[in-house]
């Protein structure tokens, strides 16, 4: 009898190589903004936290794509 070949594809591949960069990539761009964030006002903040978040999410896609195969 044949044994059936892995694919080596993974169900959950796109959330878990969303994971394995998140804490690096958030620890960067929040030392990116650190300064912006220092000098900013409540209503500064809340736009440069929105900016972060666009900017977290832009780099991970980069590095996990999520059209990606995994």
């Amino acid at each position: 009898m044949k044994q059936k070949e892995d694919s080596g594809f993974v169900a959950d591949g796109y959330c878990r190589a969303y994971l394995a960069v998140y804490e690096q990539i958030s620890a960067e761009v929040e030392q990116q903004f650190a300064e912006q964030l220092q000098h900013a006002s409540f209503l500064e903040r809340r736009r440069i936290r929105r900016e972060m978040a666009r900017e977290i999410e832009r780099r991970i896609h980069a590095s996990a794509p999520p059209d990606a195969l995994y």
